[in-house]
């Protein structure tokens, strides 16, 4: 049974208080929930064409704010871990590089990474700006076509070449760069 988009758009805003209820029991805060039930909302609306209308259309926005969920959780780890806020704060305000903060930490500038990460070719570049930024390998290889591990290992070279760049950098002081 296909939907068009109005009638999933409208079936998807009756499940709010369902992904609320749920988004408190992982984020025990208000705000914190409303904001990951509407990432789930956005990320649920552009992926309509993934929707065959057969299956649990609660189960599967359930699916998609878990994931959210997991992959936020897994950020903000690394960010605590890692940086102070800040330290994250000020950084993202001199800047607009989205979530490559995550990955990259150690005693040197985060500019110093980038402009590292800018040089490398672009079938490197490309792949490994996506991971940063939080897509998985499968959606990476699908944009491009390219066979999945391809990808991985393109993210595998662009890590070691930013590694072998940065060993080079006054500044530098290995603490696991780039994981």
């Amino acid at each position: 049974m296909e939907m068009t988009i109005k009638e999933f758009n409208n079936a998807v805003s009756k499940q709010v208080s369902f992904l609320y209820e749920k988004a408190m029991l992982y984020t025990k805060n208000h705000q914190d929930a409303l904001d990951l039930v509407q990432d789930t909302m956005m990320k649920s609306l552009s992926n309509f064409h993934n929707y065959d209308g057969c299956r649990n259309l609660r189960g599967w926005l359930y699916v998609i704010l878990k994931n959210t969920y997991i992959n936020q959780y897994h950020k903000r780890k690394n960010l605590k871990k890692y940086k102070s806020s800040k330290e994250i704060s000020d950084y993202m305000k001199r800047t607009s590089l989205g979530s490559f903060y995550p990955t990259a930490y150690s005693n040197i500038e985060l500019e110093e990474v980038m402009a590292e990460v800018k040089q490398l070719p672009k079938i490197y570049y490309l792949p490994f700006i996506m991971h940063c930024q939080g897509y998985k390998y499968e959606e990476i290889a699908q944009k491009f076509d390219i066979p999945l591990g391809t990808i991985k290992t393109r993210i595998h070279k662009a890590r070691k070449m930013i590694k072998k760049k940065l060993k080079k950098l006054p500044s530098y002081k290995y603490y696991g760069v780039i994981q």
